[in-house]
């Protein structure tokens, strides 16, 4: 006998695998939240220990902060990928990352870049991540994007 086990953004279909009157296991499928069936790779589900990208300075054409991101709970392994047009002669971008959501904010790397780099940070326990355009010149028209993702 099929058993259907629903959750929020889940569901596992379970079946007997031996007799009706001995059930010795259940054969489980999971699916991710759109009705798709999870598979096992090498015996083991698909996990995430990390959160993003996301974006935070999108085609950003000042300075200033960008948008903030709440990884859900501390982690404290982070990438900054940043990216420009209009050939910017001077770029500086800092990532940030708080405790709490309105700061305050300390920085976890920083790129100068005038054309794009990806810069790393370890060790640095925080909830809230952003990252920063502090500089922003020359060039043509220039824009800034930054994207972050961060891991355990």
């Amino acid at each position: 006998m099929s058993k259907i086990v629903r959750g929020n953004g889940f569901a596992a279909v379970t079946q007997t695998t031996t007799g009706q009157d001995y059930p010795a296991a259940q054969a489980v499928a999971l699916t991710d939240g759109d009705n798709n069936v999870l598979s096992l790779a090498g015996g083991a589900l698909p996990v995430s220990s990390g959160s993003g990208p996301y974006t935070s300075l999108n085609a950003a054409t000042s300075t200033g902060p960008g948008a903030v991101t709440d990884l859900g709970v501390v982690r404290s392994s982070h990438t900054l990928q940043t990216s420009t047009t209009g050939a910017p002669t001077g770029v500086t971008v800092t990532l940030e990352g708080s405790l709490a959501a309105t700061g305050p904010w300390v920085t976890l790397a920083t790129s100068t870049s005038t054309t794009g780099d990806v810069q790393s940070a370890t060790g640095k326990a925080v909830r809230y991540v952003r990252a920063n355009l502090t500089v922003l010149t020359g060039g043509t028209a220039p824009t800034v994007t930054a994207l972050i993702a961060s891991g355990s």
